[in-house]
């Protein structure tokens, strides 16, 4: 959603209809709905939804993801996977870095590898070089088909500092995908995950960051719950057929 001035400054457009609604997929922007003036009974919330393969037994799920884990522990690289928009400025990613020499420190097969495209990718190739991190640093542009970089990948890591619809949906399709998150501490977020799901960290303390990839790489344990619980969650309250099924009822 837009900043609340331009929030308040649009509630014209509902004077067209008295039936008109606002369909919001957080709890968070429905609250600043009802702040910037619009009415409750105009305001519905809806889950967002990604394609998955529904709920599978519980049992099952922790199996794939322990032979998942077992495969990935094998590997040269620890991964962290983010999805950034790099026609924004204000990305993140400096934080991330800063971050990555700090979590360098006590282990050095790290690996960061960035999707997206856009003007401040040149910068940000720029600025890992000149932290030292070219190395270890992949920006891969943009990515039609992202299944095969969540399957790739150790852990999700979203950001942004202001996380909007595509920075959420991104995190439910890694959950889905079953990888373990780190969230920043965003209302967006807590929306969505709350401690049983995710790892969050503060956007203002780069050390929180940096503690909480450390935690993931030396807690296997850790990693399969989180990954457990996230899977189960979004293959049963955010799934994609479910959504529809919703919309269906407020039409």
């Amino acid at each position: 959603l837009p900043q609340n001035q331009q929030l308040s400054q649009g509630r014209s457009l509902l004077k067209l209809s008295k039936k008109a609604i606002l369909v919001s997929f957080s709890e968070n922007d429905g609250k600043r709905l009802a702040q910037a003036g619009y009415t409750d009974p105009q305001i519905k919330y809806l889950k967002p939804g990604v394609p998955g393969k529904g709920l599978k037994h519980q049992g099952n799920i922790f199996s794939e993801l322990a032979a998942s884990e077992q495969k990935k522990s094998l590997k040269k690289f620890f991964s962290i996977l983010s999805i950034v928009d790099l026609n924004n400025s204000a990305s993140g990613i400096e934080q991330l870095f800063t971050a990555a020499q700090k979590v360098m420190t006590v282990f050095n097969n790290l690996q960061l590898v960035i999707v997206g495209e856009g003007p401040n990718r040149q910068k940000l190739k720029w600025l890992a070089d000149k932290k030292g991190l070219g190395n270890i640093v992949w920006f891969v542009g943009e990515q039609e088909f992202l299944s095969k970089w969540f399957k790739a990948a150790d852990i999700y890591l979203n950001c942004s500092p202001n996380s909007k619809f595509d920075d959420c949906w991104y995190c439910l399709r890694a959950g889905s995908a079953g990888l373990p998150l780190i969230l920043p501490t965003q209302p967006q977020m807590e929306d969505l995950f709350n401690d049983r799901q995710a790892l969050f960290f503060d956007q203002q303390d780069t050390e929180s960051l940096a503690q909480a990839i450390i935690r993931l790489k030396q807690k296997q344990s850790l990693r399969l719950h989180l990954s457990k619980e996230t899977k189960i969650l979004v293959d049963k309250e955010y799934n994609l057929a479910k959504m529809l099924e919703s919309f269906e009822q407020l039409l």
